[in-house]
């Protein structure tokens, strides 16, 4: 709709595009002086706390296994698929006017726990597939990248799974030479446990 900054089509806060048509952009810690030229655009409503201490959306995004709200990957147990895109050129708030086109914006990543890294090279393969085709080198205003699949694993084993959280970091580069540097947590935890119950077998009595 003319006047709106984006438009998803539903009024769910926390999605990307806020429920008054607002995109949520993810700043990541970067320099206020260059804090513009990259932002991360998020799909999780289910986040909390949604904002850090600074009222800004939180860069740390949790989930829990199998939240449809949050989990994209159709019910796999043991793992999620967050929905992550990169935004630049941005012109709101205490971003810059207008920002120059990205030169070059490498992703890199790395991860709490002792999981192995191939799920930290999968990210960054996902990461650049969507973002460098799209936003690098681009001079439109307000130009996202599509979502890239980030899977966060859990920890440990089925039965006994425990908490995992990958920590991304985007590197984006203008032609100037000034570099914005963003950070992102996406943090997965497991399905909650019910309490255990006790089965007491007994017989009817005529």
């Amino acid at each position: 709709m003319p006047g709106e900054a984006c438009d998803d089509a539903n009024t769910i806060a926390g999605d990307g595009c806020s429920s008054t048509c607002e995109v949520e952009h993810v700043f990541g810690g970067g320099k206020a002086a260059t804090d513009c030229y990259a932002t991360w655009r998020i799909d999780n409503p289910s986040n909390d706390p949604r904002f850090d201490k600074h009222g800004s959306v939180n860069p740390t995004q949790r989930c829990r296994d199998n939240d449809s709200a949050c989990d994209f990957d159709g019910g796999v147990v043991g793992s999620c698929t967050f929905h992550l895109a990169v935004r630049q050129q941005q012109r709101a708030g205490r971003m810059r006017a207008e920002p120059p086109p990205l030169v070059d914006a490498p992703l890199t990543e790395r991860e709490t726990g002792a999981r192995p890294p191939a799920a930290l090279r999968r990210s960054g393969r996902a990461l650049d597939a969507a973002v460098l085709p799209t936003v690098v080198g681009s001079s439109d205003p307000d130009r996202c990248s599509p979502n890239a699949g980030i899977v966060v694993p859990l920890r440990g084993m089925p039965g006994a799974f425990k908490a995992n959280k990958l920590k991304l970091k985007a590197r984006a580069e203008i032609y100037s030479g000034a570099i914005d540097g963003d950070g992102l947590s996406p943090a997965l935890r497991p399905v909650r446990r019910l309490p255990g119950l006790t089965i007491v077998p007994f017989v009817i009595l005529p």
